[in-house]
C-alpha cells in the first residue's frame, strides 16, 4: 500500500447510493462490502445534490498602466482605463493589427482567471492592473502591481453601489509611472507606490479585503479559491498522460486537479484555427462540455476516470518491477550460488577457534592484573610526590640555616669596624659619639644595636650533638627557647630523617609496581597467543554469506511474490473503479442526452443566425465532437473554415447558456470574450452582421456579456453605441 493509500484507507466505507453501488457490484462481480471500501479508499463518492442556482460573472471595467518600449529603443509611459457595460462591448482599431487588442483581453483574463497567455514583452511593460468584476452581482476588484512580469496585489470586495472613477485612476497611474520613468530614465524601472496608491484611491468603495497574492501561482490559487465556490464549480481530479518522448508506456502519467483555471477556458474564443468546440485546449474540451451540460454525475465519472488511470499506472509500474526481478533472478541466480559455495569452502578451511572458556579465563586474568597494576602505579606516584615535596622543603630549610650563619658572621664583621667619619658627608665622628656606642647606640645613626655592652649574644646556638639529643629525648621540645639558628638546624635534622623514610617507601612502591607490570605483560602475552585473526575472518565471511543468501532468497521468488500480491489487490480495486466510472457515465449520459439534443437544436438555430451559410444541422456529441451538415454534405467541425468555426464556437456557448437557463442547470457564468473577430472574414462587412447577432443573443439570454476586439473599428461604430465602443483613430494603437 502506498503512502497515498494509507492516507485514504482510513475513510469509512461509502454509505447510501444503493442503486449506484448495486450497479457497480453487478459490473465488477465483487461483494458489496469490498466495493464500498475500495471506493472509499479512492475517494470516489456519489453526488449528494446539485445546485440549480444561476451563477453569473461580468466585467465592469479595466485599467492598466506601464512603460512601453518601442522598436527604435525609445520608451514611453502609458495608461488605459475603460468602464465596460453589460451586453456587447467592442474595442477596435482602424485596420491596425498588432495594436494591443489581444493584450487588452488577456489582461482582463489574467485578473479573472488568475493565469494568462499574455506575451512576455507586454507583461514586462506592465506596472499595474485593475479589473472590476461582478460575481453573482457582487462587485469586487482585482488590483495588482507588476514588476519583472510578476504580479503582487489584492482582491477587494466592493460596496454594492461602488462606482469606480476610471478616468481618475488612469490619470493617477499615468502620473506615477511617468514620474518613476523620468526620475530613472530607465524603461524597466519599478513603480513601487502604484499598488498602494491605487488601493488608497479605491478605499472609499471597498468593504473589505478578500485575499492577497505575491506571485503568478499565488494569483491563480487565490482566484480559484474565490471563483470556484461562488460560481458553483468544484476541483475535479484529472489524469495527464506524459508526452510521447517521455512516456514509458501507455499508462504513464500523473494525477492533477482541474479547477477554475480549467473551467474558465470556456470564457475565451481567441483563435478560430484551434479545432476545439469549447475552450482553447483539446485535452479540456470534453470535460468542459460535461461540466457545462450540468449533470451531478459528471464530477463522479471524472474522478473515477482519473483514479482508474492512476491505478493502471501503479499496476504498470509493479509489473515492470516484477519483470525486472525475474530478469535479475534468471541472470544472476547461478552466480549467487557459486559465490555462496566459494565462501563455504573458505570457511571449512579456516582453523578451529580457541575454547571460549579458555579465552574467558585469559580475559579475566588480563582485567585482574590490569587492576592490580593500576593501583600499584597510583601508590608509586603518590610516594614519589611525597618524597619530592619533602626534598624540596629540606633544601629550603638548609638554605635558611646558611642564611642565618651568614647574617651572624656579617654582623660581627660590621660591629668590629670603627668608622672615623660619616660615609656620606665625611664629617668626623666625635669622641662622645664613640662613648655612646659602648652603651649599645650606633656612633653614626644613634640606632639601638640590640647588643649587650660586650657585643655578645645572650645565648649561643646548639651544636649538632645537642640537637640530636633533643630529638631523642622523650620530653616535649620548647622551640621558643631556642634561637633561630638552632630552630633551623633542628628542622633540617627532622626533614633529613623524613626524606630517608620516604625514599625507602618510594623504592618499595616501585618494586611492587614493577611486579604488577610484569604480571600484566604476561597476561597480555597469553591472550595475544590466541588466534583472533581467524575469528575476524570467519565473521566477515559469514556476514557476506548471509547477504548473498538474502539476495538469493529475494531473487528466488519472495520479492516477485510480494509484487504479484500487490498487483492482484490493485487489479481488483481497478475493476471496481472502472465499474464505478461506467455506472457514473451511464447516469451522466442519461442526464445529458436530452439536454444535448436541445443544445443541438439551439446550436443549429444560433449558428444560422450568426451567418454559417447553408447550415441545416450542427450535431454536438458527448465527446465534444461536432458534425456540420450544410449544402447537403456532412463534414466534421475541424474541416470548416475559420469564419464558420468562430461562429459555431460562439453558438455552442450561447446554446449551452440558453438550454441551461431553461432547464435550470446552467453552469456557464455568462461571460464570453472574443478576440479579433473579422480577421478570418472574406467580407469585412460580415463583421457588422455578426455583432448585430451577438447583440441579439445578449438580449435573448439574460446575463450574457460579450467583450470583443476587432481591427474593423468602423463596423463597431455602426453597430454599438458610444458607451459600448472604444475605437481609436486611424493609425493609432489601442493603448
Amino acid at each position: 500500500m502506498t503512502q497515498q493509500d494509507a492516507g485514504r484507507s482510513s475513510s469509512e466505507p461509502i454509505v447510501g447510493a444503493d442503486d449506484w453501488i448495486d450497479d457497480i457490484v453487478r459490473r465488477s462481480g465483487y461483494q458489496e462490502a469490498e466495493v464500498r471500501g475500495a471506493l472509499a479508499v479512492e475517494s470516489i463518492t456519489p453526488p449528494t445534490g446539485w445546485s440549480t442556482a444561476r451563477h453569473s460573472l461580468a466585467v465592469r471595467g479595466v485599467h492598466f498602466a506601464g512603460i512601453k518600449q518601442f522598436r527604435d529603443g525609445t520608451a514611453a509611459p502609458f495608461s488605459f482605463a475603460k468602464a465596460i457595460q453589460p451586453g456587447v462591448t467592442g474595442f477596435g482599431t482602424q485596420d491596425e493589427n498588432d495594436a494591443g487588442k489581444s493584450s487588452l483581453l488577456h489582461i482582463i483574463l489574467w485578473a479573472v482567471r488568475g493565469r494568462t497567455d499574455l506575451q512576455d514583452d507586454v507583461r514586462q511593460w506592465l506596472r499595474g492592473v485593475l479589473v472590476e468584476v461582478t460575481v453573482n452581482g457582487e462587485p469586487m476588484a482585482v488590483v495588482f502591481g507588476v514588476h519583472n512580469r510578476r504580479p503582487r496585489g489584492k482582491v477587494l470586495l466592493l460596496a454594492p453601489d461602488a462606482d469606480l472613477p476610471w478616468e481618475d485612476l488612469s490619470h493617477l497611474s499615468h502620473r506615477l509611472v511617468k514620474e518613476a520613468f523620468e526620475a530613472s530614465g530607465d524603461a524597466p524601472t519599478a513603480v513601487p507606490d502604484l499598488l498602494e496608491q491605487l488601493c488608497e484611491a479605491l478605499r472609499p468603495h471597498v468593504r473589505h479585503e478578500l485575499a492577497s497574492f505575491s506571485s503568478g501561482k499565488d494569483l491563480e490559487r487565490v482566484m480559484d479559491g474565490i471563483m470556484s465556490p461562488r460560481l458553483g464549480f468544484e476541483a475535479i481530479p484529472s489524469w495527464g498522460a506524459r508526452r510521447d518522448g517521455d512516456r514509458i508506456d501507455d499508462a504513464d502519467g500523473a494525477l492533477g486537479v482541474q479547477g477554475w483555471p480549467t473551467w474558465s477556458g470556456a470564457l475565451l474564443i481567441s483563435d478560430p484555427s484551434v479545432k476545439v468546440v469549447l475552450g482553447e485546449e483539446l485535452y479540456a474540451a470534453v470535460r468542459l462540455l460535461q461540466v457545462y451540460l450540468g449533470s451531478p454525475w459528471a464530477p463522479v465519472a471524472a474522478t473515477a476516470q482519473a483514479f482508474g488511470r492512476h491505478l493502471e499506472n501503479r499496476i504498470s509500474v509493479l509489473n515492470r518491477q516484477v519483470k525486472q526481478a525475474r530478469t535479475a533472478h534468471t541472470a544472476s541466480l547461478e552466480q549467487l550460488q557459486r559465490e555462496i559455495a566459494d565462501i563455504d569452502r573458505i570457511l571449512a578451511g579456516l582453523p578451529v577457534l580457541a575454547d571460549p572458556e579458555q579465552i574467558r579465563l585469559l580475559v579475566d586474568a588480563l582485567q585482574r592484573t590490569a587492576t592490580v597494576y593500576a593501583h600499584a602505579n597510583d601508590a608509586w606516584l603518590q610516594s614519589s610526590q611525597a618524597y619530592g615535596e619533602t626534598s624540596r622543603l629540606l633544601e629550603s630549610t638548609e638554605a635558611d640555616v646558611a642564611a642565618l650563619l651568614e647574617a651572624a658572621h656579617t654582623r660581627r664583621f660590621w660591629h668590629a669596624l670603627k668608622p672615623t667619619c660619616c660615609p656620606r658627608c665625611e664629617t668626623d665622628v666625635l669622641p662622645e659619639r664613640w662613648a655612646a656606642e659602648k652603651t649599645g647606640r650606633c656612633s653614626l645613626c644613634d640606632s639601638d644595636l640590640q647588643l649587650e655592652p660586650d657585643h655578645e649574644p645572650e645565648t649561643k646556638p646548639l651544636s649538632q650533638e645537642e640537637l640530636r639529643r633533643l630529638l631523642t629525648d622523650n620530653s616535649e621540645l620548647d622551640l621558643d627557647s631556642l634561637d633561630d639558628l638552632s630552630q633551623a638546624r633542628l628542622a633540617v635534622l627532622q626533614l633529613t630523617d623524613a626524606v630517608k623514610s620516604q625514599a625507602s617507601d618510594m623504592d618499595s612502591a616501585k618494586a611492587e609496581r614493577d611486579v604488577a607490570y610484569a604480571a600484566l605483560s604476561a597476561a597480555r602475552s597469553a591472550l595475544a597467543e590466541v588466534d583472533t585473526l581467524a575469528a575476524e575472518q570467519r565473521r566477515l565471511l559469514e556476514l557476506s554469506r548471509a547477504q548473498l543468501a538474502g539476495q538469493l532468497s529475494e531473487r528466488s521468488g519472495a520479492r516477485i511474490s510480494d509484487f504479484a500480491d500487490q498487483v492482484t489487490a490493485l487489479t481488483r480495486r481497478l475493476k471496481i473503479v472502472q465499474a464505478a466510472e461506467t455506472a457514473s457515465v451511464t447516469r451522466r449520459k442519461e442526464d445529458q442526452d436530452e439536454l444535448l439534443a436541445q443544445v443541438n437544436d439551439r446550436l443549429t438555430f444560433i449558428g444560422q443566425h450568426l451567418g454559417v451559410r447553408q447550415l441545416t444541422r450542427a450535431e454536438l456529441d458527448g465527446g465534444a465532437h461536432m458534425k456540420i451538415t450544410k449544402g447537403g454534405t456532412t463534414t466534421p467541425f475541424s474541416r470548416v473554415n475559420d469564419g464558420e468555426r468562430l461562429r459555431l464556437k460562439i453558438a455552442v456557448v450561447a446554446a449551452l447558456l440558453r438550454v441551461g437557463l431553461e432547464a435550470g442547470v446552467t453552469r456557464h457564468p455568462g461571460l464570453l470574450i472574443l478576440d479579433s473577430i473579422g480577421r478570418e472574414e472574406a467580407k469585412p462587412a460580415d463583421v457588422a452582421s455578426m455583432i448585430k447577432e451577438l447583440i441579439q443573443l445578449t438580449e435573448d439570454i439574460p446575463g450574457l456579456q460579450v467583450i470583443l476586439t476587432s481591427a474593423h473599428g468602423r463596423y463597431l461604430h455602426e453597430t454599438l453605441d458610444a458607451a459600448h465602443t472604444y475605437v481609436v483613430e486611424p493609425g493609432n494603437t489601442l493603448w
